[in-house]
């Protein structure tokens, strides 16, 4: 569970642990309503945090503390968190009609890992400690606070599904379809990571991660790279003749298919020659 960045924070949430277990439940509530309000780029007096939270604004301090919107998103679902876990809330009571994920059947959801959903939290998730039908209490997310913290963070959401795990056997399937673009594309390897980060509803950060792994395991094992050296490894010598064939009118995909490069590479040497 992630650590309050705010020292006032800190201090009003150890305050809460003594009232009442109803007015604990209410900011519980508060928090999340509270992370709807505020917005990006702006900043919060203590004072303000404190009265939607608590009902009651604070004795006249003589420095207070100005909360930044990165601060509040980080630590208003700690709060939340820490103190459910002081009061008892039924699984049955939170959601009223509404889903309620655990940890383990969100990650199955939207195919990530429990890391991921850590970050999530420390993102502005919002999470509470229930009591489940087993008589456990465990960390569970309302359906309402998942829908909004996905809508809130759509780039986020996608990229963590994108790098979500990938399975060996998903892994050698990838490498499988690589092999295959290898033999019919020859050097066309920025296109065959697009294609098969499609094919797979990957990214193609992911692939290209997979096949650099792939390519090293077949180096050490003495064996040909799929896609052959990329143009980043290219001596002068090599630039020179991808550069001479170029002069004498060879086309860019002919280039491609016989030094085993992208489009790309070959119009990157072209261009360090001429330049």
């Amino acid at each position: 569970m992630a650590k309050l960045k705010s020292e006032s924070l800190g201090e009003l949430l150890r305050q809460a642990h003594y009232s009442p277990e109803n007015q604990r439940i209410i900011q519980i509530d508060a928090c999340e309503a509270l992370l709807h309000l505020v917005q990006p780029g702006r900043n919060y007096p203590f004072e303000f945090v404190c009265f939607h939270l608590t009902g009651y604004r604070p004795k006249r301090m003589d420095d207070p503390e100005l909360l930044s919107y990165d601060t509040l998103v980080h630590d208003l679902p700690a709060y939340g968190e820490k103190l459910s876990l002081s009061v008892r809330i039924s699984y049955i009571e939170a959601g009223k009609g509404r889903k309620v994920y655990t940890v383990e059947s969100l990650a199955r959801q939207y195919r990530i890992s429990d890391k991921t959903i850590s970050r999530w939290r420390c993102k502005g998730l919002v999470g509470r400690y229930m009591i489940f039908p087993d008589g456990r209490k465990r960390l569970g997310f309302l359906s309402s606070s998942v829908d909004w913290f996905v809508k809130q963070n759509r780039v986020l959401v996608d990229r963590s599904k994108n790098f979500s795990h990938i399975s060996a056997r998903e892994k050698a399937d990838i490498v499988k379809r690589l092999q295959r673009w290898s033999e019919l594309a020859g050097g066309c390897r920025q296109e065959a990571i697009r294609r098969t980060a499609r094919y797979f509803e990957r990214s193609a950060e992911s692939i290209r991660t997979i096949l650099v792994e792939h390519e090293h395991k077949t180096d050490m094992e003495g064996k040909r790279e799929l896609f052959g050296r990329r143009a980043s490894e290219a001596d002068l010598a090599g630039r020179l003749e991808i550069f001479k064939d170029f002069e004498q009118g060879f086309s860019v995909p002919d280039l491609m298919k016989k030094y085993g490069r992208s489009r790309s590479n070959i119009y990157h040497c072209v261009n360090v020659v001429s330049g």
